[in-house]
């Protein structure tokens, strides 16, 4: 389920920074792409929180947002290989689901935005790879 909702998010992302989607480049679409991007990165955490640690949504942390917060879960209470660019643009794409929502607020780059949508890639590849094991 999580990972279904994670997919739309995704596709709506790619809308949004698609030359069909955003013709003109306009900012407030580009914060669009960049909450959806970081609700399908969270969606992807908490699938793996769920299926590979057993976590719900009553275990302490699973409710965040923070990205970094649900890395650090993944990463001691699983063996999943969480990617590095993740990590590292962890915060950025944190800011992402508060910012986007605010007039004013800036969310990075296009290119930002779809470093990020690679990562959301990888994470659901190996997910799916462990999934079927």
């Amino acid at each position: 389920m999580l990972l279904d909702n994670a997919e739309v998010d995704i596709k709506l992302a790619k809308y949004a920074v698609s030359p069909e989607g955003n013709p003109t480049n306009d900012e407030l679409m580009l914060g669009a792409a960049a909450y959806h991007v970081q609700q399908a990165i969270e969606k992807a955490l908490k699938h793996i929180l769920q299926t590979e640690a057993g976590m719900t949504e009553s275990d302490k942390g699973y409710k965040t947002h923070n990205i970094s917060m649900l890395i650090y879960l993944v990463d001691s209470k699983t063996d999943f290989p969480v990617p590095e660019k993740l990590v590292e643009m962890s915060s950025l794409i944190t800011d992402w689901e508060a910012t986007t929502r605010y007039a004013g607020s800036s969310v990075g780059t296009r290119t930002n935005i779809i470093e990020a949508m690679d990562i959301y890639t990888e994470l659901k590849t190996e997910i799916q790879n462990r999934d079927t094991i």
